[in-house]
């Protein structure tokens, strides 16, 4: 009923018939010619040896899934989402949003998103994956449109015939394509950003990072800081007792994520967070259920000690990390080339 109102005010505020709406608004400037809220030729379609509703005439009902499609052109649909050629970054990652809360802790509603939050895909990790999927059907016909924004897929299945094929299909493809996608991202990972930071002369400041993707006892921990020295002083062991209020390495992982919020084109901006391990010292405490993660608490000098800049050369290859706290920029150990650093622009240029 929604979708069949909001159907009924985009006709009474544009005063364009539905069809004309969808098709001038995204079929024709996406290039989606193979889409049509108009049946296709029997020929075209794939009919299944089942009762079905192919020959549906939706009417009124069309903006409740009325659309006839190819998974082409939903790809097409979907490249423009995450590309956001439909909707700007800001209003994009609103709509990417939880609304409401279902009797499960791993399943939210959107608008119009049916939102699963699982743990079991990646074995090595705990980490969650979130599957934003919109599923849609009618008699001899299943469909569920999925978008998983983390690894910037999409996937589309479309079933002719019995509906748990979906099912079926859908355990099939997604587990080990986000498994192997995850062990590529961690190898690209690994190349860019992983090594020895230090700055260019440690007579004036003895101060290094190290950085490596880290893999113990069959758990993958991602992008670590294994080690943080600040002019001599070994200042993870500091952080550890400033993130936890204990200075103890044991009690977590001192790990990087990105941000998604760059400076410029050159600097990557990523932000440390101290895992703690979960240990249950109370069991009956709620808290003690979850591991709650605060990211930029922790300043020195009115910047954040926990930002981190990594700066890329004109080729893109990352070469240097910026600590805007320790106003202090170091430089990958491995970088083979000859460079000069630019103050201006904040960057390495080869020479």
């Amino acid at each position: 009923m929604a979708f069949t109102l909001l159907g009924l005010a985009l006709e009474n505020a544009t005063g364009k018939p539905y069809e004309e709406v969808i098709s001038s608004t995204i079929f024709e400037p996406l290039g989606m010619h193979r889409s049509s809220l108009e049946k296709p030729k029997d020929s075209d379609g794939i009919i299944p040896a089942v009762d079905n509703a192919w020959k549906y005439v939706a009417g009124v009902y069309a903006p409740t899934g009325g659309i006839y499609m190819t998974a082409s052109d939903l790809s097409i649909f979907h490249r423009a989402i995450m590309s956001h050629q439909l909707l700007d970054v800001a209003t994009t990652n609103v709509w990417l949003k939880p609304r409401s809360y279902s009797s499960s802790i791993s399943f939210t509603y959107g608008m119009p998103w049916e939102i699963l939050r699982t743990d079991q895909i990646l074995t090595d990790s705990d980490r969650g994956i979130t599957l934003f999927t919109k599923s849609g059907g009618l008699e001899g016909y299943t469909s569920q449109f999925i978008h998983i924004p983390e690894y910037e897929l999409g996937l589309t299945i479309l079933v002719a015939g019995e509906s748990r094929a979906l099912n079926w299909l859908r355990e099939k493809v997604i587990p080990p394509l986000i498994r192997g996608v995850e062990q590529i991202t961690r190898d690209q990972t690994d190349e860019r950003y992983a090594g020895t930071y230090k700055t260019p002369n440690v007579d004036d400041l003895n101060s290094s990072v190290v950085l490596e993707v880290q893999i113990e006892d069959g758990r993958c921990h991602g992008l670590v800081l294994t080690s943080w020295v600040s002019n001599g002083t070994d200042f993870l062991l500091e952080y550890s007792g400033l993130a936890t209020g204990v200075r103890d390495l044991d009690r977590g992982k001192a790990q990087l994520v990105p941000s998604n919020v760059n400076r410029d084109k050159y600097h990557e901006a990523w932000m440390l967070d101290f895992l703690s391990s979960k240990v249950l010292t109370e069991p009956s405490a709620v808290a003690d259920t979850c591991l709650i993660n605060d990211v930029d608490t922790l300043m020195y000098g009115d910047r954040s000690l926990q930002e981190f800049l990594f700066i890329s050369d004109v080729n893109g290859d990352i070469n240097s990390v910026e600590l805007p706290a320790f106003r202090v920029t170091l430089r990958k150990e491995s970088m083979s080339k000859v460079e000069e650093y630019d103050g201006d622009q904040g960057i390495y240029k080869e020479l």
